[in-house]
């Protein structure tokens, strides 16, 4: 299968992704022309163009509004069709704290601690 998504031989396929770091960069990237894992092949200057000024662009307010205008443009090309949006549930008691919040849902188990509380 991933030899056919390389060489672009699949009509459709899933796939899936999960961001290694909180940056809406990560999910545009997968749609850059000539990305490795670009697989549907997808290809827009203007989108490469705006992708490419927001990773060089120091001022995060600006560089989000490129962002969102390749976004608008991402969605409204529509080059794949969204089926599902990972998510996680995790119950943690009031008195549970330190406990890490991650894009890729890894828990830091060192840095949860335990407050004093009732019924211990």
């Amino acid at each position: 299968m991933l030899q056919d998504l390389a060489l672009h031989k699949a009509k459709l396929f899933w796939s899936g992704w999960t961001a290694g770091y909180p940056d809406p960069y990560t999910f545009e990237q997968l749609y850059k022309s000539g990305y490795a894992q670009n697989f549907g092949a997808y290809s827009e200057p203007h989108f490469d163009a705006l992708l490419a000024a927001a990773s060089i662009e120091p001022d995060n307010s600006k560089r989000y509004r490129l962002l969102e205008q390749s976004e608008t443009l991402l969605n409204a090309e529509a080059p794949y069709i969204p089926l599902l949006y990972y998510s996680t549930l995790h119950l943690i008691k009031p008195y549970v704290k330190g406990v890490p919040r991650n894009t890729m849902d890894i828990d830091g188990s060192r840095y949860i601690y335990i407050l004093e509380h009732e019924g211990h």
